[in-house]
């Protein structure tokens, strides 16, 4: 039977695991405003750019009736490579660019594609011109855009397909 001193003893748990999380939740929510504040915001850049796959020519912002997802990611990153299913999956529902940050050759993007699956339309920023454009300093890095060409949410780091389908669904409410 719970008697009143057991009753306080466990809410006095409780409540400082309910604060430590609170903290730990408060700390995380920092840290990631941190790590995007330089990434754009606001109207997607302009970029004209040729395709990896024989460089058919991509413009940004993208004429999309709906949200789209813009995803940098390079071939010599680990959590891009296992992030790439998720991506894979939101774009059969959504259109996705991909950029290729400083991922070598196209020969070496398109076997990253291959090797991956990739069949969203890939640019290659070899340069890192166009990562500059868009203030990404790391990858993967998500810029969820709205039909009227503005960044809605931007992320750094792992998401999920249900994160990157969430937010492109809020992207798509008027």
């Amino acid at each position: 039977m719970l008697t009143y001193q057991r009753y306080q003893q466990l809410a006095r748990k409780l409540g400082g695991i309910g604060l430590q999380i609170t903290v730990l939740v408060a700390i995380y929510w920092g840290i990631q405003a941190w790590i995007i504040r330089d990434m754009s915001s606001g109207p997607v850049p302009t970029v004209v750019a040729g395709q990896v796959d024989g460089n058919t020519p991509l413009s940004l912002p993208l004429d999309a009736q709906g949200p789209y997802l813009i995803h940098f990611w390079a071939s010599w990153c680990p959590i891009c490579g296992v992030m790439e299913g998720a991506v894979n999956d939101v774009a059969t529902d959504y259109p996705v660019i991909g950029i290729a940050l400083k991922s070598g050759s196209h020969d070496e993007v398109r076997a990253f594609m291959v090797e991956h699956e990739i069949d969203y339309p890939v640019i290659s920023d070899a340069n890192g011109v166009i990562s500059q454009r868009f203030g990404v300093t790391g990858v993967p890095s998500t810029f969820v855009v709205d039909r009227d060409n503005t960044v809605r949410f931007r992320d750094r780091g792992l998401s999920s397909e249900w994160g990157l389908r969430l937010r492109l669904w809020l992207a798509g409410r008027d």
